[in-house]
């Protein structure tokens, strides 16, 4: 990920060069990994165990549920401004069709990252619910899918806008925050 995180392209980024990174020979590489791309995905793996579990820290560290939402989406719009995060290296390298693809692999390690997330979100909606801010919906895939909507939604319209100041982005978090209130209610 360092590499990566460098700018070098994932396609043209050779097993030689990344041992050469961590200092070890090419042949240590291939005692552990089948090849680049096994080696490139447990990094990317590794790389969002990290990332999701940091995440998930905040919001969990997060008091209420609108806090807890606002948190959601600052770590969206931190992914979205940060080109060296992981995440922008994902979309720039590999293309949102290829990372769509890979996390609908029969690949447990995404299954299991997206479980997580799921929960995550479904103790945010708890929250909301016991604070009398959403109705429960009775369907959590729905709850998910709203609250998914919302951060999405969020996170294009900075990639796409010019949202560059702090009150507009504070603004477009107000709407994100009204349209999942309006979504769960």
């Amino acid at each position: 990920m360092k590499l990566m995180n460098e700018g070098v392209n994932i396609h043209t980024i050779k097993v030689a060069d990344i041992a050469k990174s961590v200092g070890i020979g090419k042949g240590t590489v291939y005692e552990y990994f089948k090849s680049k791309d096994e080696l490139l995905e447990k990094s990317l793996i590794y790389y969002m165990n990290l990332s999701i579990n940091k995440a998930i820290e905040k919001i969990d560290n997060a008091n209420g549920f609108k806090e807890k939402i606002y948190t959601m989406l600052e770590i969206a719009k931190c992914n979205v401004q940060d080109f060296n995060s992981g995440n922008g290296f994902l979309f720039s390298n590999m293309g949102s069709c290829e990372f769509a693809y890979l996390m609908k692999s029969e690949n447990e390690d995404f299954k299991y990252r997206e479980n997580i997330i799921n929960e995550s979100i479904e103790n945010v909606v708890l929250v909301g619910i016991k604070e009398q801010v959403i109705k429960g919906q009775n369907n959590k895939e729905y709850e998910n899918l709203v609250i998914k909507s919302a951060i999405i939604g969020f996170a294009n319209a900075l990639y796409c806008s010019k949202f560059t100041t702090e009150n507009d982005i504070y603004e477009l978090k107000e709407k994100s925050y009204k349209l999942i209130i309006k979504g769960l209610n």
